[in-house]
């Protein structure tokens, strides 16, 4: 691939050479003869049609996850995050062992990989957060908890400058890859202040509804805030956000139907509270 050089920027196409602006700078590349259809129907690109194949499944794995928690991840996202999420789900894919090439599915391998996957790339959850969560999730119930151990904020995690308050956020979902339909349900901690005082053992929980559903999956995030009079400010470029766990789920039909969402808030519940 060529690359521009030079004080003038050209755009479009001149001969058989087009010219266009990327994150990389002005590029050029050389036109191809190649056309959809023949890309479609040619028998000397089948191996391309089903890497295309697996590679929408795997973007539109990708695409649900990213969409299930996006309550709380647009402070806590970089703008690798859509490209990362993509190749994350295109390991698992590719790690299904039992499907033959361009049948593989995200479902069908070892979605364990996507645990640890962080939406900020420079601002992850296991280095603001100086102590290690619990993470249990139950496929046969939907149910989720998350206890993190007591810690006194100062030292517990990494503040950034200026920051009074802090929130601990939780949320799963159950993702029907087949349909592209979510069920998510989410609990937070609420404001906690940032001084020597230990917080206590706090746990979440949630259960989600898991019907027809692939994937179970699990995500814990820390926000910041400054309290300005009784206003809650957030600090979105120091917010983490990540996947603390993922299930994988009976298989869930095929059939096209709406999409439905399931969204709900709730305040977090002591430890000796917990259900399970």
């Amino acid at each position: 691939m060529a690359r521009q050089t030079g004080v003038v920027g050209v755009k479009g196409t001149i001969g058989d050479i087009t010219f266009y602006k990327s994150k990389d700078g002005d590029l050029a590349r050389k036109k191809t003869s190649l056309d959809r259809d023949q890309v479609m129907n040619d028998p000397a690109f089948k191996g391309s049609r089903k890497a295309m194949s697996e590679f929408g499944r795997a973007s539109s794995a990708s695409k649900l996850l990213r969409k299930a928690f996006n309550q709380y991840t647009e402070g806590a996202k970089d703008h690798s995050t859509h490209y990362r999420c993509n190749t994350a789900m295109a390991t698992v894919l590719r790690s299904d062992t039992n499907s033959a090439k361009g049948k593989r599915k995200v479902h069908l391998g070892n979605v364990r990989h996507l645990t640890g996957f962080q939406w900020n790339s420079l601002s992850h959850l296991n280095n603001i957060l100086r102590v290690q969560e619990q993470v249990n999730i139950n496929p046969g119930t939907g149910a989720i908890k998350v206890i993190i151990p007591s810690l006194v904020p100062t030292t517990g995690l990494d503040v950034p400058s200026g920051a009074t308050h802090f929130k601990v956020v939780f949320a799963g979902a159950a993702l029907a890859l087949e349909t592209e339909k979510l069920k998510q349900k989410s609990q937070e901690s609420g404001y906690l202040p940032i001084n020597d005082s230990p917080t206590g053992p706090l746990a979440l929980t949630v259960t989600v509804s898991t019907t027809d559903a692939n994937l179970l999956c699990a995500g814990l995030g820390i926000q910041f805030f400054i309290l300005s009079g009784s206003n809650y400010l957030p600090m979105k470029g120091n917010a983490a956000f990540g996947l603390v766990g993922v299930e994988t789920l009976a298989n869930a039909p095929v059939e096209e139907q709406p999409v439905v969402e399931e969204v709900a808030t709730q305040a977090a519940a002591p430890v000796q509270q917990m259900l399970f």
